[in-house]
């Protein structure tokens, strides 16, 4: 994958938008803060990860975000549980069930020729979501990012729900979509 610079551009955190899926949760908190620190640089692509069966994300250089874990720790009052990396996952493992094998691929394929010195990835704020699972407030911290190019790509091949975003550490386990966890900027 060419490492073509992507454009970064600051935003305002009235921009952001809080959705809760309130049928699936049964506590819900979000807590959000600046995102200083990222560049341009920060979101140069450094690989491009498919893993056949399961998902696809691409991976950015790890240093940016690892200094934002502790701003996420800062929000958390403890220290969180990372994977050491960071990336954006542009296929879900549901998504990847629910596209067929030609479309699968035809949209992968277009995913690996995105001129990304075109691609605009603009981190929008730090943010947290909170569900309660068996009796214990379990948390998820993550970037929340806009990438409208991919976004474009993805809502070709039907795949219209997207929260875009880069997690950076987590209670126990990392909370998604399907656990009621909607990754956005709350509106403040």
């Amino acid at each position: 994958m060419p490492g073509y610079p992507l454009m970064y551009k600051s935003s305002s955190l009235e921009t952001c938008m809080k959705f809760v899926l309130l049928p699936l949760l049964l506590f819900s908190s979000l807590a959000f803060a600046a995102v200083e620190g990222l560049t341009p640089e920060s979101f140069v692509p450094a690989s491009f990860r498919y893993d056949k069966g399961s998902y696809a994300a691409i991976d950015f250089k790890y240093p940016d975000f690892a200094q934002l874990v502790d701003v996420a720790e800062k929000m958390a009052g403890r220290e969180l549980i990372t994977r050491g990396e960071a990336h954006l996952t542009v296929l879900t493992p549901q998504e990847y069930q629910r596209l067929g094998s030609q479309m699968r691929d035809l949209f992968i394929q277009e995913l690996r020729n995105l001129e990304w010195a075109q691609d605009t990835v603009e981190a929008l704020c730090i943010a947290s979501g909170s569900i309660e699972i068996k009796g214990r407030t379990e948390s998820t911290y993550f970037v929340v990012v806009s990438a409208p190019q991919i976004d474009r790509i993805r809502r070709r091949y039907g795949l219209t729900t997207y929260y875009p975003h880069v997690t950076l550490g987590f209670t126990q386990r990392d909370l998604h979509l399907e656990d009621g966890v909607v990754k956005l900027c709350p509106k403040h």
